[in-house]
């Protein structure tokens, strides 16, 4: 059975619960590398919001999870939304925006740098989403592959040499992003006609998940599935050369 709601008023809750949400800040803070002033702001921020309205934060909780967890999502999202003030939005990709807005707050999750299984997560537990894991798992199959947002430290920016461009060169450069993401939606829509199960388990290794760890999250035996895995890649590079992309487009992208 879920835990029960807790007994103690909010603004209790709230001062029994102050050092695990002052680590939860902190450890999230350092995950996305904010500076002392940055965290000290979002620190100062969060506990505006966590008193905000008579503690609603805290008469909120329903005992769906544990408080920590509950307080754990509430404080990444809070985080989110101060990285996005920081760093502005990102535009979600075409296909999360036909997909609908689940997919798009899942891609943003993703982006954000929330592990696929935290973002699912947050979306069950903390937006109402009535999907399982595994159909947001299959959702999340039919997005483009985005990397993580990152920022990089002060000191590695100044050591970042500025050079000047050649023009012929930022020219090919040009032509080989096209080119890539060219090649990258018609793998999108490849992938779009593969079986389920068949999408997820190449989806996870294309983004760097071992075997092992594939093995595991769908409960498979791993021997098989590195035949699967095998036949999966050469069918969908079969389809990609029957489309009129070269082996070096290909072995880029897989």
């Amino acid at each position: 059975m879920p835990p029960e709601p807790p007994d103690l008023p909010p603004d209790q809750l709230f001062l029994k619960h102050l050092p695990f949400i002052k680590k939860v800040i902190e450890h999230s803070c350092r995950r996305y590398h904010l500076s002392r002033e940055e965290t000290e702001d979002f620190s100062q921020q969060v506990m505006v919001k966590l008193i905000d309205d008579d503690y609603a934060v805290f008469r909120k909780f329903k005992g769906g999870s544990s408080l920590e967890t509950y307080l754990t999502t509430v404080v990444k999202n809070f985080l989110m939304d101060y990285i996005n003030h920081l760093w502005g939005k990102v535009r979600p990709s075409e296909e999360a925006k036909r997909l609908g807005p689940v997919a798009v707050r899942l891609e943003r999750l993703v982006r954000d740098g929330f592990t696929l299984d935290e973002a699912c997560e947050i979306l069950r537990t903390n937006y109402g989403v009535k999907l399982s894991r595994e159909e947001l798992l299959d959702l999340w199959s039919r997005l483009p592959r985005r990397t993580a947002r990152q920022m990089k430290g002060e000191e590695e920016l100044e050591n970042v040499a500025v050079e000047g461009v050649d023009p012929e060169e930022a020219v090919r450069n040009k032509e080989r992003e096209a080119r890539h993401a060219e090649i990258r939606a018609a793998l999108l829509r490849i992938l779009g006609g593969l079986p389920a199960e068949d999408r997820i388990i190449i989806r996870m290794w294309m983004d760097g998940f071992k075997i092992v760890d594939i093995s595991k999250a769908r409960k498979l035996e791993q021997k098989p599935l590195y035949r699967r895995i095998e036949k999966i890649l050469k069918d969908l590079r079969k389809a990609l050369q029957e489309l009129g992309f070269g082996p070096e487009d290909i072995e880029d992208l897989l």
